[in-house]
């Protein structure tokens, strides 16, 4: 099986959560830092999925590393490589599918509620209403084509889906050492 690419951006905003459970499921993966090592993959297709985590930047800095990573995500949409995106993640994979990403209202910066869509709710066995952590200042449209999967209070589109790409304007992969981490 190919690894899992896994593009963490920020030295205090690694996989946690998500490695825990890749390590304990026997999942291949392989972690890049684009952002410090400018080392990420170059073929969506070398990879069985693609994990993008979160940035302290935004999807429209100019910056080698991000314009490399959108070219990436645009080769996975190609090549039907399934993507996972959190938060930054989720806006550069949104950006890739040609929606508008944009400074939202306001942060959104801590634990607060979501509200899971029904379809989303079966897909994922997930309730109707979850409490996530956020760290986001920009937000997104939904893509064409995709459906929303999630919604929030302070800002409205909180994740989508469209055929293997899934994307939360959340942090589902912390735990608490992480968020200790962020706030250090």
């Amino acid at each position: 099986m190919r690894p899992i690419a896994i593009l963490q951006h920020e030295a205090a905003q690694g996989p946690g959560f998500l490695q825990d459970y890749l390590l304990g499921h026997g999942l291949p993966f392989r972690l890049f830092k684009p952002a410090q090592e400018l080392n990420g993959p170059l073929h969506a297709r070398d990879f069985s999925g693609i994990v993008v985590l979160g940035s302290n930047h935004s999807v429209h800095d100019e910056l080698p590393w991000i314009g490399a990573e959108l070219q990436l995500l645009q080769d996975a949409l190609e090549h039907d490589v399934p993507v996972l995106g959190h938060c930054f993640g989720a806006q550069m994979l949104a950006r890739a599918m040609e929606a508008r990403v944009w400074r939202n209202t306001c942060a959104n910066i801590g634990w607060s509620k979501v509200w899971v869509t029904q379809p989303a709710q079966q897909l994922m066995h997930l309730p109707g209403q979850a409490t996530l952590f956020h760290w986001h200042y920009d937000t997104f449209d939904i893509p064409r084509g995709a459906t929303r999967t999630m919604y929030g209070k302070h800002c409205l589109n909180k994740g989508f889906r469209r055929g293997r790409q899934w994307a939360f304007q959340g942090h589902l992969e912390v735990t608490p050492e992480s968020i200790r981490a962020w706030c250090a």
